[in-house]
C-alpha cells in the first residue's frame, strides 16, 4: 500500500489527469581558424561543439518507463570534434596533406533517473519500512510446496551499488499502473575516435601519383545498470498460475497481497570496446592521350575486430570446454553424490562449447584480424574525338561526350 504514494490520485475518487513537463535544451557553436605559415605551408583548425540536455518525464527508452510520468529520465549528450589540417606545397609538382581528427560523443547521463535512493527507503518511514524489500515479512514465507523459508536478508533486494544508483523497484500492475525507474536502466557512455591521415601527391610527366595512409583508434565505454532495482509484474487473468492467483479478472488483489507473477533483477556491467583500423593506398592517373585517361591503384585495409578489454564476452566452439572458467560441482549442490557424482561431467552439466577469451584458440575479440584486405581499383575515361558523320552527331563533337568504366574490390569492416 505504501507504494501507492507514487500513483497520482491514489486513495481518492474519480479520475486524475496529469500532464508532466518535458524539457529540451540544445547549445551549439563552431570555430575555424586558417593560418598561412609561409607561402608554401597552410594550417587549418576546426572545432565543433554540440550540447543537448533532455528531461523525459516518462523515460521512454525502449518503452520501459513508468506510465505515471513522475519517474523521469535525463539524457545529456555532448558532441565535440576537432580537425587539424596541414598542407605543404613541395616544389611545383608535389603536395603533402596531413590531417589529425578527434571526435568524442559523451552521454554521461542516458536515461539517468532523477528519483533515486536506497531500495529499502521506497516505502517511506511508516510501519511498512521494516518490510520494504528487506527480506523480512509480517507473514511467514513459504515455498510453492508450503515449506517454511524463515527470515533471511538475502530474500530482500540488494544491488551492491551506492544509493545514488538505486531507486523504487519497477512495479507493473497489468491493466493498471506502472511505477519505478525505467527497468532497462541508465547507461552512461562515451565514444572517442582518434584519426591521423597523410596524403602525398606528385606529378611526373603524364602521371599523377598519389600515396597515403589512414590510421584510426576507436574507444567505446559504457556502464549499463540493467534492471538493478528489480522488476515485479502482477498480471490480470483468471487462469492460474499464469494469471491472478485468486481468480480475479484484474491484478489488484495480487498486488495488495504482494503476490507477483514474476520477478527479475539484473546487474551493472561495464562494456569497454576497442578497435584499430589501418588503411594504405597507392594510385596513378595516367593520361595516355589527351582524350584517354587510365586510373589504377590498390588499397589495403585492416580492421581489428571489436574487442571488449574487460573480456566480458563468450562464444561457442563445439566440443571445447573452458579452462578459464572450468565447471565445478560444489558439495552443497543437490546434484552432488559422494563417491559417484563429484564433478560436472558426472552430473551432466558441463557447458561443452561455451568458451571465453584466453581459452585455447580464442582471441580477445573472439575472432582473428583479417590481413588480406587488398582492394585493387581500375578505371578508364575516354572522350571520343569524332567530328563528322553520324558518330560526330551522336557525340556532339570533340570534348562533348565522356565514356567511363571502372572496377574495384571493396570491404565492409
Amino acid at each position: 500500500m505504501s507504494l501507492l504514494q507514487y500513483v497520482p490520485g491514489a486513495g481518492g475518487s474519480g479520475g486524475v489527469q496529469v500532464t508532466p513537463n518535458k524539457t529540451d535544451r540544445g547549445d551549439q557553436f563552431q570555430i575555424r581558424v586558417d593560418h598561412s605559415i609561409n607561402e608554401k605551408q597552410k594550417l587549418a583548425i576546426y572545432y565543433y561543439f554540440d550540447d543537448d540536455n533532455t528531461l523525459d518525464p516518462f523515460a521512454k527508452f525502449q518503452a520501459s518507463g513508468a506510465t505515471t510520468g513522475n519517474f523521469p529520465g535525463v539524457y545529456t549528450t555532448r558532441t565535440q570534434q576537432i580537425n587539424t589540417t596541414h598542407t605543404w606545397t613541395i616544389g611545383s609538382t608535389s603536395v603533402n596533406e596531413a590531417r589529425f581528427s578527434y571526435f568524442r560523443e559523451g552521454q554521461l547521463k542516458f536515461d539517468t533517473p532523477t528519483r533515486t535512493g536506497s531500495i529499502q527507503s521506497s516505502c517511506g518511514t511508516g510501519a511498512a519500512s521494516a518490510f520494504c524489500f528487506t527480506g523480512t515479512s509480517d507473514t511467514p514465507l513459504i515455498t510453492d510446496g508450503g515449506t517454511p523459508l524463515g527470515t533471511n536478508a538475502d530474500y530482500g533486494i540488494h544491488t551492491g551499488l551506492p544509493t545514488s544508483a538505486e531507486g523504487v523497484p519497477f512495479i507493473d500492475v497489468g491493466g493498471g499502473f506502472t511505477i519505478g525507474n525505467n527497468f532497462n536502466g541508465q547507461l552512461p557512455q562515451t565514444g572517442n575516435t582518434y584519426q591521423f591521415s597523410d596524403n602525398f601527391s606528385k606529378i611526373i610527366g603524364s602521371h599523377s601519383l598519389k600515396f597515403g595512409g589512414d590510421v584510426r583508434y576507436q574507444m567505446f565505454d559504457q556502464l549499463l545498470y540493467f534492471d538493478v532495482n528489480g522488476d515485479m509484474q502482477f498480471l490480470s487473468s483468471t487462469s492460474s498460475p499464469v494469471g491472478n492467483d485468486l481468480g480475479y479478472s484484474d491484478a489488484y488483489p495480487d498486488y495488495f497481497l504482494g503476490l507477483a507473477n514474476s520477478y527479475f533483477q539484473g546487474s551493472a556491467q561495464h562494456e569497454l570496446v576497442r578497435s584499430t583500423s589501418l588503411y594504405l593506398f597507392a594510385q596513378d592517373s595516367w593520361k595516355i592521350k589527351p582524350n584517354v585517361t587510365l586510373n589504377y591503384g590498390i588499397r589495403w585495409e585492416m580492421n581489428t575486430p571489436l574487442t571488449d578489454i574487460g573480456k566480458k564476452v563468450q562464444t561457442f566452439r563445439p566440443g571445447e570446454t573452458s579452462s578459464i572458467y572450468p565447471c565445478t560441482l560444489p558439495t552443497t549442490s543437490p546434484l552432488y553424490v559422494a563417491g559417484s557424482v563429484t564433478n560436472c561431467d558426472q552430473a551432466g552439466v558441463t557447458p561443452v562449447g561455451l568458451v571465453f577469451p584466453g581459452d585455447k584458440d580464442v582471441p580477445s575479440a573472439l575472432t582473428n584480424t583479417y590481413y588480406k584486405g587488398f582492394a585493387p581499383r581500375l578505371g578508364l575515361a575516354w572522350s571520343p574525338g569524332w567530328k563528322d558523320g553520324l558518330l560526330g552527331k551522336l557525340a556532339g563533337g570533340p570534348g562533348k561526350t565522356s565514356v567511363s568504366m571502372g572496377y574495384g574490390i571493396f570491404y565492409n569492416p
